[in-house]
């Protein structure tokens, strides 16, 4: 009778056990999908790989323009919803096609790099193909006459009265224009590759152009042709232009700070290489 209870209370204890079992919720077999989608476009709304859960990817329709300048780190977002660099870089975007894979159009600004292609003494800018006559000197390849690529802003030929002065003397810039003007592997010159160039060529190798002068980005006056010249250089904190004057034997080439806002003056490029 002992024996018996005790083979019965055994049995009871492995019934309640496998019952417990039984009831056990099992991990998913993530070899099998976990989400069916209805729409004809399963395939392209999910990723399924045989090794997790599947995962759904989100559709994005932006267009997105891209600058050479380089300065822009945060994105811009417009009131339109199109992705770009800065407010003036930004167009309405063309709304696209619904579509269940993602797509991003992308319009190449004129700016873009776009390397010029370099023959001797020439160098033509594939930007818009005008070609330069090209120096070396010092070991390093200067372009010998004036830039004259128009950006899409802080490029300037002339006031409400002037003639066109770019036809003569290259492009006028502001300092921030003048900045992304050059071609792709060419730049603005720095204080000391302006000294050297300087100490090694005439007088006459300069273009003595004049100057803009500005007023909340409109041309206002230009004056001083053919008695002052004016470049950019790289900013080094003091000096950020190069003059030239006809007069004054005392200082004919000099380098001054300031006006980055307030005049458009000349660019000669240099190459980076």
């Amino acid at each position: 009778m002992k024996k018996t209870t005790t083979l019965l209370g055994i049995l009871g204890v492995v019934g309640m056990f496998c019952a417990c079992s039984s009831d056990t919720v099992s991990a998913p077999d993530y070899n099998q999908p976990q989400d069916t989608p209805s729409s004809s476009n399963s395939a392209a709304n999910s990723n399924t790989s045989g090794n997790g859960p599947v995962v759904k990817d989100s559709i994005v329709h932006e267009t997105v323009y891209l600058s050479s300048s380089g300065k822009h780190i945060v994105p811009y977002s417009s009131n339109s919803e199109a992705f770009c660099w800065d407010d003036k870089d930004c167009k309405a975007a063309t709304p696209t096609s619904s579509s269940a894979m993602a797509s991003i159009e992308i319009n190449m600004s004129s700016e873009a790099q776009n390397p010029p292609t370099v023959n001797g003494t020439t160098m033509t800018d594939n930007r818009d193909g005008k070609s330069y006559k090209l120096e070396n000197v010092g070991g390093r390849l200067w372009m010998a006459e004036n830039l004259n690529f128009q950006t899409k802003s802080g490029y300037f030929c002339k006031t409400a009265s002037s003639e066109d002065m770019c036809a003569t003397y290259g492009g006028f810039y502001t300092y921030s224009g003048a900045q992304r003007a050059c071609p792709s592997g060419w730049r603005l010159p720095t204080q000391a590759e302006v000294t050297a160039l300087d100490a090694a060529v005439k007088h006459e190798w300069w273009q003595v152009g004049g100057r803009f002068k500005l007023s909340d980005d409109v041309a206002t006056d230009y004056g001083l042709e053919d008695e002052q010249g004016y470049i950019w250089i790289q900013a080094d904190g003091e000096y950020s232009s190069f003059r030239i004057k006809n007069y004054n034997e005392d200082s004919p080439h000099e380098f001054q700070s300031g006006s980055t806002g307030e005049r458009a003056y000349n660019v000669r490029c240099i190459s980076d290489q």
